[in-house]
């Protein structure tokens, strides 16, 4: 994938996301950018939206739409909390044809949740990418 600026989609705009934007704009040569966000708390959504740049008309309530309308480069999905909310966004963004995915935190409650993720990504030829600090433990190695 060779591409000028890689449109970025943030799903949660919360603390965690506010961290991932900043990370993305503050990559070198600035190659990405954040293109549309989502999510459910309308007062974070536009704060979020205000304070990064991100238009009105690329603010969303569904992490769905956003994904259909918008078609990013990259999905992050900077849920700050585990449920099985963030394996049904993690299995969107694959199916919405991104072409790299980067989840806040543990990708999946349930290794059949995680081996269902691992195929589809896999089958789609898009990596995925963990940012957990814990990543590296026994538990999270096996899921």
């Amino acid at each position: 994938m060779s591409i000028e600026k890689y449109r970025t989609a943030i799903i949660a705009c919360g603390k965690i996301g506010r961290v991932h934007a900043r990370g993305w704009l503050g990559v070198a040569g600035q190659p990405t950018e954040i293109g549309a966000i989502a999510d459910t708390n309308a007062e974070a959504l536009n704060e979020f939206g205000q304070f990064f740049g991100v238009g009105g008309d690329h603010r969303y309530a569904d992490y769905r739409e956003m994904l259909e309308r918008e078609k990013p480069d990259i999905a992050v999905i900077a849920r700050h909390w585990f449920d099985d909310g963030r394996v049904e966004e993690l299995l969107a963004a694959l199916e919405a044809g991104v072409n790299g995915v980067f989840a806040e935190k543990t990708i999946a409650a349930w290794p059949h949740q995680a081996w269902l993720l691992r195929q589809t990504a896999a089958d789609r030829g898009v990596p995925v990418v963990l940012a957990h600090r814990s990543r590296e433990h026994p538990t999270m190695q096996e899921i």
